[in-house]
Formats: structure tokens, C-alpha cells, sequence
């Protein structure tokens, strides 16, 4: 259990085995040192919110993992690396948030167009580049 004036430097060992399978809502908001992307979080398939500020390394793959995901927000993080076009599967996202990410580069991926409950997505201030599909506009 964390408090509002926590810092976290790592995530718990057992997390990577085997998740936290009732969460719901996972928020690292105002977080003052970079905690590394919670891998882990894939094995949460209850997640319907996904919070993150201050993380580093890149977002997985396996985020595609979490089918009942609505929203996920990043920002203010120095993450690195592509948008992963996996995020297309998660059919039930209605809100996307990445903001304040500049290490975060390349296209966004055409599949996005395939997120027919997006309601709003809000990128700013990224690498990231391309043309966005007219259906997402």
C-alpha cells in the first residue's frame, strides 16, 4: 500500500509472476523519480484505467493484453521507443492520452483506425509522426 507522498524506484519481484488480477484502476500521477513501465500490468485483465507519469522504458507488446482497458494516458515520461500498434486491440479504449512524451517516436500506427470506441485522443509534444487516419479525426 502506497500513500500520496510515496516514491516508488521498482516495482515489486512477485508482480512480474503473476500481475495484481482484480485491479481496475492503476494511477502513478506527480511521481518525482522515473519508475520503469509496469510490464506486470499485462497480467491485470480487470484493468480499465491505466494512469502514467514518469516512466521509463518503452510500452510492451503484451499491453494488448489488457482487453478491458478504456483509458490510458502517459505523460510527462521519458519513455523511449515506437507506439506499439498492438494498442489497436484494445477494443475498448475510448480514451487516448500521450502527452509530454519526446522520446517516443516513429508513426502512428494506422491500426488506431481500427479503435471504433475512441472518443478521444490527445497527442502532443511526441516524436511521433505521420498522418493520422481520417477516421480518427
Amino acid at each position: 500500500e502506497y500513500g500520496a507522498n510515496t516514491t516508488i524506484t521498482s516495482w515489486p519481484s512477485s508482480l512480474y509472476l503473476r500481475g495484481l488480477p482484480n485491479l481496475t484502476i492503476f494511477s502513478i500521477l506527480l511521481q518525482s523519480v522515473p519508475i520503469p513501465f509496469p510490464e506486470w500490468i499485462s497480467f491485470s485483465p480487470l484493468l480499465s484505467e491505466l494512469r502514467l507519469t514518469n516512466v521509463t522504458g518503452t510500452i510492451p507488446k503484451e499491453i494488448r493484453m489488457n482487453s478491458n482497458l478504456q483509458t490510458f494516458l502517459m505523460a510527462d515520461s521519458p519513455i523511449v521507443g515506437t507506439l506499439p500498434s498492438e494498442i489497436a486491440d484494445l477494443v475498448q479504449l475510448d480514451t487516448l492520452l500521450l502527452q509530454n512524451l519526446p522520446h517516443l517516436t516513429g508513426n502512428i500506427p494506422s491500426s488506431f483506425a481500427s479503435l471504433s470506441k475512441l472518443s478521444e485522443l490527445t497527442i502532443t509534444n511526441t516524436g511521433l509522426n505521420g498522418v493520422l487516419d481520417p477516421v480518427l479525426c
